[in-house]
Formats: C-alpha cells, sequence, structure tokens
C-alpha cells in the first residue's frame, strides 16, 4: 500500500504513521520517530540509484543540506511536542495534502478539457 501512494506522490508514512499509531496503539512520537528511521536510509539509496541512471536535475541539489538541517531541527521540536499535538498537526498536514491533491486532479481535467476541446474560427 504505501508502495502504491509513494507512486502517486505521496509517501508511505501517510500510511504508515496512521496505521502504526491506530492500528497497534503505537504513540505518535515512536511512530514518526520510526518512520523518519526507514525514510532516510531508502530516500539516499533512491537518490543513489536516481543519479546514477541520470534522473537528478543537478539544479535542484542545493536543497539537500537546508532540508535536512530542516528536519532535525524540527525533529528536536517534535520530541518537546505533546503526541497529541503532534498528531493534530500530522492529521492536518494530511488533509492539506489530501486538498492539494484534489486541488491539481481538478485544474489537470480543466486544463485538459480545455485542449481537447475544438478551436471554433473567430468571427
Amino acid at each position: 500500500m504505501a508502495g502504491l501512494l509513494g507512486g502517486m506522490g505521496m509517501g508511505g508514512g501517510t500510511v504508515f504513521i496512521p496505521m502504526l499509531t491506530e492500528a497497534f496503539g503505537v504513540e505518535q512520537h515512536l511512530a514518526q520517530w520510526v518512520n523518519l528511521v526507514a525514510f532516510v536510509p531508502m530516500a539516499a539509496t533512491s537518490l543513489a540509484i536516481h543519479a546514477k541512471n541520470g534522473l537528478v536535475d543537478k539544479k535542484g541539489l542545493w536543497l539537500i543540506v537546508p532540508s535536512a538541517a530542516s528536519s532535525v531541527g524540527f525533529s528536536f521540536l517534535a520530541v518537546k511536542t505533546s503526541s497529541k499535538l503532534l498528531g493534530l498537526i500530522f492529521a492536518c498536514f494530511l488533509i492539506l495534502m489530501g486538498l492539494s491533491g484534489v486541488v491539481s486532479s481538478v485544474v489537470k481535467a480543466r486544463k485538459d478539457r480545455i485542449k481537447s476541446r475544438p478551436h471554433e474560427p473567430p468571427d
């Protein structure tokens, strides 16, 4: 399931974290930690494979350092946050991701529909 969502542009954490917390009763902090621990080696491996196959846009590589630094910083902040608040923030994040996906799909469908219409000659 996580792989399917990953192919759709959503990370496996969108399924993994709620599964751990709701189905297995794991505390929110631990669930997010486990997700991050699993993500780091997968992301590094994926980046290496994509780079080897020439699929990495080198112009965007400068984003790696600030992204990693902010991830570390926010992980320290998350440790100081209550599990309940962390769960609420994650739920809001998932809702925003879902809304973003719906809006993107609607905009794309409208653009595709406009492109497929036959052009009418001007008067």
